[in-house]
């Protein structure tokens, strides 16, 4: 696995480098991209680990994942290449129009008293009003800014989903751990109970069940495999089931109700079977997801690590400021406002004249001598004309004298721009309403995590006492089901838990824009 992350370990993100360079290149004197603030930077080094080095240590799994997305995925690249085709816009606009040349020749020539004109050809330049190229360069680095904003969203968007099917992933294999290792108790709890049913001796059987309480401990890896394997657990009919023979040996009516015991275990751990069985065929939609957000190969295993738990002290007043100042929506639409805003300058500056600068020149021949002088009858004395070419320069000026026209745009850029005004003032209350809930969220996790992890100690000596007293004849084997099933639940609840913790990390990672 190491190997195929290893050719990413080059691959610079797209918000540090690769997209800075263009822009760096073209646009040399505009700064499109703001510094990140210092609350920004404390809460990036609480998120990623600058808290620890067990941090940065505990997750290289998920960060080359993360790695490999915003290097392969389809969706992110694609918003890059938008971006930088606003990017290209830029050299687009603060040019001048372009010059009209124009060439004309006499298919008779013109006689006049200079000579006989053959042909001309002009050349015309048009010049916008003062400030409107500026305007237009301006406008289009806003629009480039915005563009960069929006592909941050749905960079950030993407490595949310590849975090969050991390973690169901992640989720899915210690379900599966959990339910194994469950299995593995009741059928020592079968064991045990048919150890009394047969009458024996019970202490080694006691000792096994008890042995199989403890947690699992998790693997760490997920690969395909086969959706069948279950490790080791086989659906087929347990070979400890009583016969008919030893039955008639046993005390009837007691013997009935132990029997009862074992039949009942036997029920338990075949449904137990087929929640395994679905748990493992639940691990091939999340793997082909997770394949298709990172990029990497469906065959290959996929390493899960779990990360730490950072616990968020009172910072929201920080993190509110690193969401007005760095949420990707947010800058994106006050860009929007900054390029509304040139537009409604543009419309002013298109009512205004434009200048054109030009020249004529005139291909003129020489004209010969015609009649005769004298002034005789009929016949006109035109002299020989010098010729020579002649040069005319040109100056022309636009007439925008359709002024409700350009009122009209002038009135429907202001418009769009409170608008936009609007949607940031909505924009930043449903950010403030989602950073407040996701600080629940962890709270709340985190609350629950601790309790789950006291009542699952608690069930735990419970289940090894209540196992012993089963075994001694004095315990209730449905008190015994019930403690065995709230253990199992108890400990997938504790796992979801923990994970919902980094589900809202990753969540307020993508919301404050880091």
């Amino acid at each position: 696995m190491y190997s195929t992350i290893g050719k990413h370990l080059q691959y610079r993100l797209a918000m540090k480098t690769t997209a800075i360079d263009p822009i760096q290149k073209s646009q040399q004197s505009t700064q499109l991209f703001p510094r990140i603030s210092g609350g920004l930077g404390l809460i990036a080094m609480l998120l990623f680990g600058g808290l620890s080095s067990q941090a940065q240590e505990a997750s290289p799994p998920l960060s080359l994942y993360l790695e490999m997305a915003a290097e392969n995925n389809p969706q992110v690249m694609g918003a890059f290449n938008s971006y930088k085709a606003q990017l290209a816009q830029i050299d687009q606009m603060g040019q001048l129009p372009d010059a009209e040349l124009g060439i004309g020749y006499f298919l008779r020539p013109m006689q006049l008293l200079m000579g006989n004109q053959i042909g001309e050809v002009s050349l015309m330049q048009m010049f916008p009003w003062f400030g409107t190229l500026k305007a237009e360069k301006s406008e289009a680095s806003a629009m480039a800014k915005a563009g960069y904003e929006a592909f941050r969203e749905e960079r950030n968007q993407v490595m949310f989903e590849v975090k969050n099917t991390y973690y169901d992933l992640l989720l899915l294999q210690q379900s599966i751990e959990i339910t194994e290792a469950n299995l593995v108790l009741l059928e020592s709890l079968e064991e045990l109970s048919l150890v009394r049913f047969q009458g024996g001796e019970t202490g080694a059987a006691s000792g096994k069940a008890r042995e199989a309480i403890p947690a699992p401990t998790f693997s760490g890896s997920l690969s395909p495999g086969n959706p069948m394997d279950m490790g080791g657990a086989s659906t087929s009919e347990s070979p400890n089931t009583p016969s008919s023979s030893g039955m008639s040996t046993m005390n009837e009516g007691k013997g009935a109700a132990r029997l009862t015991d074992v039949l009942r275990l036997q029920i338990q751990i075949k449904g137990l079977k087929s929640e395994l069985g679905q748990l493992h065929n639940n691990k091939k939609p999340l793997i082909q997801k997770f394949s298709q957000l990172t990029g990497l190969s469906v065959e290959e295993e996929i390493e899960l690590v779990h990360g730490e738990k950072i616990a968020l002290a009172e910072l929201e007043e920080i993190l509110l400021d690193s969401l007005w100042n760095n949420n990707p929506m947010l800058l994106m639409l006050g860009n929007e406002a900054d390029a509304l805003q040139t537009k409604a300058r543009l419309a002013e500056l298109a009512g205004k004249p434009m200048i054109g600068l030009g020249v004529n020149y005139m291909l003129l021949n020489s004209r010969p001598e015609m009649g005769m002088p004298g002034n005789s009858p009929g016949m006109e004395y035109t002299p020989a004309g010098m010729g020579g070419n002649m040069w005319m320069p040109m100056l022309t000026l636009s007439l925008p004298i359709a002024r409700k026209k350009y009122r009209a745009m002038e009135s429907e850029a202001q418009y769009l721009k409170s608008a936009n005004l609007d949607e940031q003032e909505n924009l930043r209350n449903l950010l403030q309403t989602a950073l407040a809930e996701i600080l629940n969220t962890i709270q709340d996790a985190e609350r629950r995590e601790i309790l789950l992890q006291e009542q699952v100690e608690l069930l735990e000596k419970t289940l090894e006492l209540m196992i012993v007293a089963y075994a001694n004849d004095e315990g209730s084997f449905e008190e015994l089901i019930a403690i065995q099933r709230e253990l199992l639940e108890f400990r997938l609840d504790q796992v979801k838990a923990e994970l919902d913790v980094h589900r809202a990390h990753a969540r307020l990672a993508s919301l404050v824009g880091i």
